[in-house]
This record gives C-alpha cells, sequence and structure tokens, in this order.
C-alpha cells in the first residue's frame, strides 16, 4: 500500500465517522446547535426547533454519505495502490 492511499483512505474514513455521527444524532434529534456541524443557514441557527428539525431531515442522507464514505476507504485500504487512491478520492467527491 503507498502512503497515498493509506492518507486518502484514512481521510475518507474518518469523513464517514464524522458523517454517520452527525446524521445519526441530527435524525435521532440529539445534535446540539453548533458552528460546526449539521445544517447551519441562518434560518436553522435562529432557533433551536428550527435546527432539529433541519437536522432530522438531512440525517438519513448524512448517513448515506457516511455508508459511502466507509465503503470507500474499506476499499482503499483493501486494495491499496493507485487503485485504493481512485477509490478513497471517488468516495470522498461523492460522499462529499
Amino acid at each position: 500500500m503507498t502512503i497515498t492511499a493509506f492518507i486518502l483512505a484514512a481521510i475518507t474514513l474518518v469523513l464517514a465517522l464524522i458523517f454517520l455521527t452527525v446524521g445519526a444524532l441530527g435524525t435521532t434529534r440529539k445534535l446540539p446547535r453548533n458552528r460546526w456541524f449539521g445544517v447551519r443557514s441562518a434560518e436553522t441557527m435562529r432557533n433551536d426547533d428550527a435546527f432539529v428539525v433541519a437536522n432530522r431531515v438531512a440525517g438519513p442522507g448524512l448517513i448515506c454519505a457516511g455508508a459511502i464514505l466507509a465503503m470507500g476507504a474499506i476499499l482503499a485500504f483493501a486494495l491499496g495502490g493507485g487503485a485504493g487512491v481512485i477509490l478513497a478520492f471517488a468516495a470522498i467527491v461523492v460522499g462529499v
């Protein structure tokens, strides 16, 4: 496995964990209003109810994106080399 494939696979795995966590917390209404994660538009940041509703709606999409990123990371770790770089990069592009 090349160092580039390993680094991209690790980045992809970290992104997957972030997306899965934020999606699960948003779907279950447990994501607190914050400045970094979730749907952060001017409308959702005005009050807690709008933030909760927007993230509940966005949660399943974030979970799917996290699953795509996780699959890309697993395949990138398994294949390594040029194929691993391509798969990790593709997963990042599709997931994000």
